[in-house]
């Protein structure tokens, strides 16, 4: 099975559960929603009220005041929504640590580590995938596995001899260089509009 395989393997995987995390977070959202339009409602009924009572001026200011509240309020909210939905979506990347396309993904992104850095190399892991690091890296008989904790929730850094080149293969890296694009996706999915 090819590195392409593994990763639409993964993405395929990640996809389903991404899109039954976005219904399950469109649904909060809705919910968010409608309590933050009430709100507003009442915001806005408040300030109407003591906007009455002033000049015309201040009741303009008032009332201004309120509809950027009530947007602040519902753009919170909708970050909440947004934070929830990428935060179960590190849940499911997580969970995919045991399944063998996970331990295949290691396994390519050392390869690709040795081939990046030409061969010899020390490879750090997070605590939960040294085992797994360690039984793929004694493939390679120029790698050193380092004990030294990598403080990750998944993938390997592979570090040449002296130290100067560095190469990044983890769970974060890979999110971090997409999340601008999850962000879109995850607030487009749920709230149907474009940002």
């Amino acid at each position: 099975m090819g590195l392409t395989e593994i990763i639409e393997d993964i993405e395929q995987e990640t996809q389903q559960r991404r899109a039954k995390i976005l219904e399950e977070g469109k649904a909060q959202a809705d919910a968010i929603l409608k309590d933050a339009e009430r709100e507003k409602e009442k915001l806005i009924l408040s300030y109407e009220e003591e906007a009455r009572r002033l000049a015309a001026s201040e009741r303009r200011e008032r009332l201004s005041s309120a509809r950027l509240d009530a947007r602040r309020m519902i753009v919170e909210a909708r970050e909440e929504v947004v934070q929830r939905a990428i935060h179960q979506l590190w849940d499911v990347l997580e969970s995919l640590r045991d399944s063998p396309e996970y331990q295949e993904m290691l396994r390519r992104a050392i390869q690709q580590g040795v081939r990046e850095l030409g061969g010899s190399a020390t490879v750090y892991a997070a605590p939960h995938d040294l085992e797994k690091v360690k039984a793929i890296a004694a493939e390679f008989p120029s790698l050193v596995v380092s004990d030294e904790p990598l403080e990750s929730r998944g993938g390997v850094v592979l570090v040449s001899p002296d130290g100067s080149v560095r190469f990044e293969n983890t769970l974060e890296s890979l999110v971090e260089e997409k999340m601008e694009s999850i962000r879109l996706e995850v607030y487009n999915h749920i709230f149907g509009e474009e940002r």
